[in-house]
């Protein structure tokens, strides 16, 4: 089989870990109803049994986790039976171990429980945590070796695969493609965005808006009708705001009939110096003036 590229087995990893966090996830959404003390105390035979079934679902039967599936790479003839149950215990078992002994010190500490007996199996489970923390740290040494050894070399991305000798490799001979339509997709988006972030604030909305209402429901002939004759505005307990049809707060008056609020004919006319009279299209020409 063809040797598989290192941008290609390091994709293949994080997929897998993004797998294994989008499973929880759902799981965890699934069970979200159940008592919270019964999710704390079997979180870890939970996060375990997850692994063992996507280690059975995809190693197991394919040759391949998930992540190399979808990047078109397996293990191949190099993952024998005993590798197999191998990969399974040092990627399954060894983690849920020390979850589990960590769970049983912080239960079985002395300032929860005084007896003896709990005394002694702390300080024993905390010599275990010890030891577990320095094979662990000497684990990350060896892996971060590892790490450059693979990115000079392009084989065994992960510390267990170098120790078991299972080197990832490329299914086919298609060859993985990369492609620029995603990024070119992102580009345009964001471009398209910043024009409407630019444009939009030089767009007179209430211009338009006022030309739409204007020409869908007004009747030029009511209009007209309706315009200043030399009569007096009407103000009284009925009367409403010509533009929000509301009870006018600090009511004032054009060269019409009509009453508006303060801020609705200020705030239309700042945004448009062409504004009409939504019931009489009378301009306002800058003669706004109290009703008071």
């Amino acid at each position: 089989m063809k040797k598989a590229a290192r941008v290609t087995l390091l994709d293949a990893s994080d997929l897998d870990d993004e797998t294994h966090r989008v499973l929880k996830d759902q799981l965890s959404k699934a069970t979200k109803f159940l008592p919270i003390n019964v999710l704390v105390k079997w979180d870890a035979e939970i996060d375990a049994l997850l692994r063992l079934a996507i280690w059975r679902l995809s190693v197991c039967n394919h040759k391949a986790t998930f992540g190399q599936q979808l990047l078109n790479i397996s293990y191949g003839s190099n993952l024998s039976k005993t590798k197999a149950r191998l990969l399974v215990i040092s990627t399954v078992f060894c983690s849920y171990f020390k979850t589990k002994i960590s769970n049983m010190t912080i239960r079985s500490s002395p300032h929860i429980c005084s007896e003896d007996e709990t005394a002694r199996l702390y300080h024993l489970l905390e010599h275990l945590k010890k030891g577990l923390t320095v094979m662990e740290t000497v684990i990350c040494m060896a892996s971060f070796l590892n790490l450059i050894v693979f990115l000079r070399e392009g084989r065994y991305p992960t510390l267990i695969d170098r120790i078991l000798g299972l080197e990832p490799a490329v299914g086919s001979s298609q060859s993985r493609s990369i492609g620029y339509r995603y990024m070119t997709r992102e580009l345009l988006w964001h471009g398209f965005m910043e024009l409407i972030t630019f444009t939009l604030p030089l767009v007179n909305f209430r211009y338009f808006k006022r030309k739409l209402i204007s020409l869908i429901y007004t009747d030029k002939n009511s209009m007209k009708s309706c315009r200043f004759d030399g009569s007096r505005f009407e103000l009284t307990l009925k009367t409403r705001c010509a533009i929000c049809q509301q009870v006018p707060i600090r009511p004032h008056h054009i060269s019409c009939r009509h009453v508006f609020c303060y801020y609705c004919i200020q705030s239309n006319f700042c945004a448009d110096q062409n504004f009409e009279c939504p019931e009489c299209g009378q301009l306002v020409n800058g003669e706004i003036q109290s009703c008071c």
